[in-house]
């Protein structure tokens, strides 16, 4: 429970799991072994770089924030409610699935719109030209699952803002 600052990084060694809560509408969960860069974390904008691993960014109703979501070769901007899992491996490729929601993908060749059920795989070549393909949605695993739960544990505890605002964090 320690405040974290633009261009902090938060790493996860085996078998770990960090999240970092930005605000109650939204928050992202490091699997084991991932490492992720906050670049920005103004009023209402929150940016940061999956430099490897699997993370889940997930944004619930209520949530105005602007949230931009960097790998290597492309930026994600959700633009629904939902949940987005992003993968990036050593190699370089990436993974981004869209749970729920939908997600606008940047690239330097242009901007894709990605929505449940599907997987965008992203390779960087060079240094600045991208390829990606869609496929369908990777399978659910054990990390989802955790995540899912987590969700369900957060939003039974919601109660509690009743009598807290939401802007009070750790209540």
């Amino acid at each position: 429970n320690a405040p974290l600052l633009a261009d902090d990084h938060v790493l996860t060694g085996p078998g770990a799991r960090a999240e970092i809560q930005f605000d109650f509408y939204h928050r992202i969960r490091l699997a084991q072994d991932s490492e992720v860069h906050l670049t920005q974390l103004d009023n209402q904008m929150y940016q940061m770089q999956v430099f490897r691993g699997t993370v889940t960014f997930a944004a619930i109703a209520g949530g105005d924030a602007q949230v931009e979501v960097s790998i290597p070769g492309a930026a994600i901007r959700p633009v629904a409610y939902g949940n987005y899992r992003i993968s990036v491996y050593p190699d370089g490729t990436a993974d981004i699935t869209v749970r729920s929601g939908e997600a606008e993908i940047f690239t330097p060749g242009g901007s894709e719109r990605l929505r449940p059920g599907r997987t965008m795989r992203v390779r960087l070549v060079g240094t600045s030209d991208t390829e990606y393909q869609f496929i369908a949605a990777l399978p659910r695993d054990a990390w989802d699952e955790f995540s899912e739960r987590r969700d369900k544990d957060l939003r039974s505890s919601e109660r509690v803002y009743e009598y807290v605002s939401r802007d009070v964090y750790g209540a």
